[in-house]
């Protein structure tokens, strides 16, 4: 039976989602809970239980983490404080799930108690199987607990929740914490590996000091490896909309906890238990519980703020890569084949890679888009590919340069300047893809050009592969007035888009899809646009008029600043799903496009550049806010 967040558990909602005792849980209570551990650790010890490795290894990082908290290291220590508790109850949990038998324990734990009992590992196996079980597997419940206690979750039921462009659906404060917690742990491995190799092995702890600590490297990496992961589950949890969904990240979770335990098994002097790890290891995605993939891959395409995330644990877990490639095609999702793709040339098993490998050598026309889309939307290196590969795509693009010059030269073309700059703009993006791959681009085609009807040039325009091509071709060689019209407003909110700060670094092919879910929105002289305290849910792009922001200084509102149009409001409380922290109000009759929080979360996840637009937009308000107290 795989554990969802929703299983029915001995804690209401599921595992680590309980409500915290009476009064909250505080520092005091996490020390008690430490003191209660250390007293449980005697026992062990006394016992000759193996156990009380994972104890002194908690134990000992724990204490680390407590000093933390009273050093004021975390920007909110209560939430740490709950966070902290809740991870001693999930692992007296996963104790009392062993001393059960009770079905829902998952694998890692599984195999770490199962291990510690039989006594079939060494002291530093049994320690990195604790931590890998505790952090690859209960962090992210632990996570999604506490954040659902403070109230960064609203409701009870996850999947209704409308998810903005903060850092995986929760506010940044709560990753900057949760980094901090993953900090403490990179520098606390020399520490743990010092008092669990004394306690249980004094051989190994000489051997290990000798070497100056080789085995930290173990480890640390396992840390490198869980500060992502962690999050990224976390990320996924939060998002997921519906039990199948839930499901999925469940068992991903658990799958992906399960298959490092193999990693650790081959930390041993046992020549066949290395090799039967590393075998083990190979064949991970044989460990895939059915329905995992179809859930993840629905999550992929439903949200693009987690699309790259649940396709990068599919590849690491080594799912069939070609069918999920070739369905994503077919839905039109080019970049996620992409990304897909190109995750499984990093971290996917070794047979995923060859099989991968072999489809994108195939020529087939999913391979050539597959590879396009790899070439096109991320740094993957030429040499990863294969030339046998890229091949195929370079002759595509050299065509396709070869096309796009001769429209250009075509009257009806050259008299449209919206269609003519989107034509240049392609061709310079080809231009550019060419020179990656080796290959010397004129800047235009010298001479004569075959001659090409103006039917020939609808035929090639009107359907193009680049939205923003498409979108003025068929604004200025279809006759078709009414719809026309339409186009005509569209294209007028891409250049508006292009224009904005937010947005200057962003393609005008994406801008397309963003233009389509503009909102118009008109507001009377003295109307608030944006109430301090309300959360805005997308921001206000200014058209027309002015508008006046304020803040409460000294118990009153203060005007702080003036926008006109070109300028955004709502834009941070947008991006943090924060509350406004100011009013504002229309001076005069403003018009404005707004953009909704889900559509500019995609664009954010989608398109990297607009975090450029942002920090422009942030440097501005900066530099006008300074020169405003420099005055003062």
């Amino acid at each position: 039976m795989r554990l969802t967040v929703s299983d029915t558990a001995d804690f209401p909602g599921g595992f680590a989602q309980h409500p915290p005792p009476t009064g909250g849980y505080s520092i005091a209570t996490f020390e008690a809970a430490l003191d209660a551990m250390t007293d449980e650790l005697g026992r062990l010890l006394l016992a000759r239980d193996y156990r009380a490795v994972f104890h002194l290894t908690y134990l000992t990082f724990s204490g680390q983490v407590l000093a933390a908290l009273k050093a004021g290291r975390f920007a909110d220590p209560a939430w740490a404080a709950d966070m902290c508790c809740r991870f001693v109850d999930a692992y007296t949990e996963q104790l009392r799930r062993w001393n059960a038998a009770d079905p829902r324990q998952c694998r890692a734990w599984r195999v770490a108690f199962g291990a510690a009992q039989s006594g079939s590992v060494n002291v530093l196996q049994a320690m990195l199987l604790g931590m890998n079980a505790h952090i690859n597997y209960d962090l992210a419940y632990v996570t999604v607990g506490t954040c659902r206690h403070f109230g960064d979750l609203p409701g009870e039921d996850l999947a209704d929740r409308s998810l903005s462009a903060s850092r995986g659906g929760v506010p940044v404060v709560r990753y900057q914490d949760f980094l901090v917690v993953n900090q403490i742990g990179w520098e606390s491995i020399p520490l743990i590996q010092d008092r669990v190799l004394a306690t249980f092995s004094r051989g190994m702890y000489w051997a290990n000091r000798a070497t100056f600590r080789v085995t930290r490297l173990a480890g640390q990496r396992l840390l490198m490896e869980a500060r992502d992961a962690s999050w990224c589950h976390t990320s996924l949890l939060i998002h997921a909309r519906d039990g199948e969904q839930r499901d999925a990240v469940s068992a991903m979770i658990d799958t992906y906890a399960a298959s490092l335990t193999r990693l650790i098994g081959a930390l041993t002097f046992r020549p066949w238990a290395i090799w039967n790890s590393v075998q083990a290891w190979g064949r991970r995605s044989e460990e895939l519980p059915p329905g995992t993939a179809s859930g993840l891959m629905t999550m992929a395409r439903d949200n693009p703020v987690v699309a790259d995330l649940a396709l990068r644990q599919l590849a690491s877990a080594g799912t069939a890569p070609v069918p999920a490639i070739e369905d994503l095609l077919a839905d039109g999702s080019s970049r996620l084949a992409g990304v897909l793709a190109t995750e499984v040339l990093r971290q996917a098993p070794r047979a995923r890679r060859q099989e991968i490998r072999q489809f994108l050598a195939s020529g087939s026309p999913a391979a050539i888009a597959t590879v396009e889309a790899v070439l096109e939307n991320n740094d993957t290196p030429v040499e990863a590919l294969g030339s046998s590969a890229v091949a195929p795509v370079r002759t595509r693009w050299i065509e396709a340069l070869e096309r796009t010059n001769r429209c250009c030269r075509t009257p009806e073309v050259a008299a449209d300047q919206n269609l003519t700059n989107a034509l240049e703009t392609y061709a310079e993006d080809l231009r550019r893809q060419l020179a990656r791959l080796g290959e010397p681009a004129p800047l235009g085609s010298p001479g004569p050009l075959p001659a090409v009807t103006l039917a020939e040039v609808r035929n090639l325009l009107i359907d193009h592969t680049d939205g923003w091509v498409r979108l003025c071709a068929r604004a200025a060689l279809l006759a078709q007035p009414n719809a026309g019209d339409d186009m005509a407003l569209l294209i007028e909110r891409v250049l508006f888009l292009k224009n904005n700060a937010l947005f200057m670094e962003v393609e005008p092919t994406a801008l397309v899809h963003v233009a389509e879910h503009l909102e118009s929105c008109s507001f009377a002289q003295g109307r608030l646009l944006v109430h301090a305290g309300d959360r805005v849910g997308g921001i206000h792009l200014i058209r027309a008029g002015r508008v006046e922001v304020s803040q409460v200084r000294g118990g009153e509102f203060v005007p702080v600043a003036t926008l006109c149009p070109g300028d955004s409001v709502g834009e941070l409380s947008a991006f943090n799903e924060t509350a406004a922290t100011a009013d504002c109000r229309a001076l005069q009759p403003v018009d404005t496009y707004f953009l909704r929080t889900q559509v500019l979360a995609g664009l954010l996840h989608e398109h990297p550049r607009v975090a450029i637009g942002l920090i422009r937009l942030l440097s501005r308000r900066l530099m006008a806010t300074t020169l405003r107290v420099d005055n003062d």
